[in-house]
């Protein structure tokens, strides 16, 4: 250390922390001092441990001497945030070291500041003495300074406020946000911190914590690394130890009844179904264990189980003795008995808090279930978004970016008596897409129901000469007119990619007999549709166009999106919503193309990156696209609007004053 800064802000941290050592432990300093605000707690006030009983164990773990890492991977608002601040607390006010918060960007550390930490400082006079009792000394662009202890800021993207000065307490908060990379291509976030913590050596605690992403995430990558440790909750009716976990929540009768309606989670071991005071009694009662170590109860009566804030007491205290050695080690105490516990202790602990845990106060099982079924349905539409998030932010577990594969099998799978030019009438909107190549023309006309259900109507290629000639798009045309024969279309794309000035020609041609708009898909974007305008906007760079073209829709589509979804549709097999009909007479050349491309899963930095490639070069695809088109087409008309069939429509109330007539 070369730096005289660095070397005076070193002397100063340390001198500060020899005159402290810790007199409480975390779990009674927080029971003791710790007062949540109005301001960022749904419950101000004292703290109170019955509501997270599932957090003495990483709390006591703070205060030991032996564990230097812990990660927590949790549900979202399970009291992370919350423990960061309490960790700054306890650092200030009896366990004094240099702190540094290190948050995904800029923004979010100086919004922890302005909204986390600055409201902590107002409700906790004892955490405003240690500055001064002046609120403004807390800093955002430099250190704060405390009466024991310094504390700094530090966001991912920058290897600068990661850089060298001595650490000992590192917090690393909301870490799936985080790449693999800082900038410059040095390490990633946890990595850099972690080096800021080599001066204080056993001394030094880091915290990481964040919802999960997928496997390649900086979240998982700690988590992997520690213990993974796995709350084991008790049954209160056989007392067996189990880990909570949503696959065994079921629907049960409900009080006098025989009907399975009421949701609620079943112990696998008696099938018992457990009320929400039987869930937090059990939750109260937590154990985490390593992995491959199990937990079982010795005694018969539930309260005589030991809760979870004596079984962290005795665990961080080694009021326990092993037995036995290898394989078949044995911890006897507190009614219970523990097979297989680690021979030595962990320096580097992990554990997983998923929304099962979570007091009634916040999260109900029926709240539960009514997410995972409402991202099931969306899931049997072909979206996964819905239950991607459950998945990380309700149970706390990694989803992964599968590559998916359409096969021409599949699609022979699909087809149903039914033959092409008819559509059934559980089709509600009409939609088509138009791929336009040099001298022919792609078409695919389909129909949609509830839940995207989807019939495809028709397929052609139209030999049409050169497409540049708008009189050559007579045998278009032809098709249109016999469409209008069948089922009215409701919107028509037509790809504004290949020769924009020629599908333009066509869309202005055809405006006052069929809604046909231009469309231009780009790999990924935010929404899935965004509507722009022809030499608006939407179109910056031809700015040159004729005058009728001006003000004409065009919408640029996430196409790897829709692509995605209608894959995913194809998946299906049972009848119903998101399931895809093909006709008796679909052609081995319409699969041979609907099948031509797959979605690739690649990972840099921790970061995946998508791509739809087609299975070998040149090989067309313009059938795929012309789906892909009226998909987005359905999507632009309100096909998620559609009603379901079996369920009886709400009737309007109307007010009389509504029948009144307007002037």
């Amino acid at each position: 250390m070369n730096n005289p800064g660095i070397q005076a802000e070193f002397q100063r941290a340390y001198s500060a922390s020899v005159q402290y050592s810790a007199q409480l432990d975390m779990v009674e300093w927080t029971e003791q001092k710790r007062v949540l605000s109005a301001k960022t707690s749904a419950k101000a006030g004292p703290w109170q441990w019955y509501r997270v009983p599932f957090l003495f164990e990483p709390y006591m773990a703070w205060s030991g001497y032996d564990i230097r890492e812990l990660v927590i991977v949790g549900c979202t608002q399970f009291g992370k945030s919350t423990f960061s601040e309490n960790i700054l607390g306890y650092t200030v006010d009896q366990d004094p070291a240099p702190i540094l918060l290190v948050m995904p960007n800029e923004n979010q550390a100086k919004e922890r500041i302005q909204t986390r930490i600055k409201p902590m400082l107002e409700d906790n006079g004892w955490f405003l003495e240690h500055l001064g009792g002046d609120i403004n000394k807390l800093n955002v662009d430099r250190a704060t300074e405390f009466d024991s202890c310094l504390m700094f800021l530090a966001w991912a993207g920058s290897a600068a406020t990661l850089g060298d000065r001595p650490i000992g307490r590192l917090i690393v908060d909301e870490a799936k946000d985080m790449p693999r990379q800082t900038g410059g291509n040095q390490a990633d976030a946890v990595s850099l911190a972690r080096n800021r913590a080599r001066t204080y050596q056993s001394r030094s605690k880091l915290l990481v914590v964040s919802s999960p992403t997928d496997d390649y995430s900086l979240i998982n990558r700690e988590h992997e690394a520690g213990d993974k440790r796995e709350g084991k909750v008790p049954c209160r009716y056989c007392c067996a130890y189990q880990v909570p976990i949503f696959g065994n929540v079921e629907l049960v009768p409900a009080p006098d009844t025989d009907e399975p309606s009421l949701p609620a989670y079943v112990c696998p071991h008696c099938r018992r179904p457990w009320s929400e005071g039987d869930r937090m009694a059990a939750v109260a009662k937590i154990i985490y264990m390593p992995e491959g170590s199990d937990v079982f109860a010795e005694t018969g009566d539930f309260e005589d189980l030991p809760d979870a804030r004596a079984v962290a007491l005795w665990t961080h205290r080694d009021e326990f003795e092993i037995r036995g050695s290898g394989d078949d080690r044995i911890i006897r105490h507190l009614n219970i008995r523990i097979e297989n516990p680690p021979a030595t202790r962990a320096k580097e602990v992990s554990w997983r808090v998923p929304a099962m845990l979570l007091h009634t106060e916040f999260q109900t099982i029926s709240g539960l279930w009514d997410k995972h079924q409402k991202a099931e349905k969306a899931r049997a539409m072909g979206e996964t978004e819905l239950i991607q998030d459950f998945t990380n932010n309700e149970l706390a577990e990694v989803w992964n970016e599968a590559e998916i594969k359409i096969e021409e099998e599949m699609l022979t799978q699909r087809q149903d008596a039914y033959r092409t030019g008819d559509i059934p009438d559980e089709a509600k909107i009409i939609t088509a897409g138009i791929d336009m190549q040099a001298d022919h023309v792609y078409c695919s006309v389909w129909g949609w129901g509830y839940g995207f259900e989807t019939w495809l109507g028709d397929f052609q290629r139209l030999e049409t000469g050169d497409t540049k000639l708008i009189e050559n798009w007579a045998p278009v045309m032809m098709l249109l007119e016999k469409w209008d024969q069948i089922r009215k279309i409701d919107l028509i794309l037509g790809d504004y990619s290949y020769n924009p000035d020629a599908m333009l020609a066509f869309c202005v041609a055809m405006s006052g007999r069929w809604l046909i708009e231009p469309v231009q898909g780009v790999d990924w974007q935010r929404t899935l549709v965004t509507r722009g305008t022809i030499g608006g906007s939407a179109d910056k760079k031809k700015k040159r166009r004729r005058r009728k073209d001006v003000g004409l829709p065009l919408h640029r589509i996430s196409a790897g999106d829709f692509k995605d979804r209608f894959s995913r549709m194809i998946e299906i097999e049972r009848p119903g919503p998101g399931r895809v009909h093909l006709p008796a007479d679909t052609t081995d050349e319409f699969k041979h193309q609907f099948a031509s491309e797959y979605k690739h899963v690649s990972y840099k930095a921790g970061r995946a990156r998508k791509d739809w490639i087609t299975k070998t070069r040149h090989r067309p695809n313009h059938y795929w696209d012309t789906g892909i088109y009226a998909l987005a087409a359905a999507e632009i008309r309100g096909v998620r609007n559609i009603p379901d069939p079996e369920k009886e429509p709400v009737r309007k109330k109307v007010k009389l004053s509504d029948l009144r007539p307007k002037r």
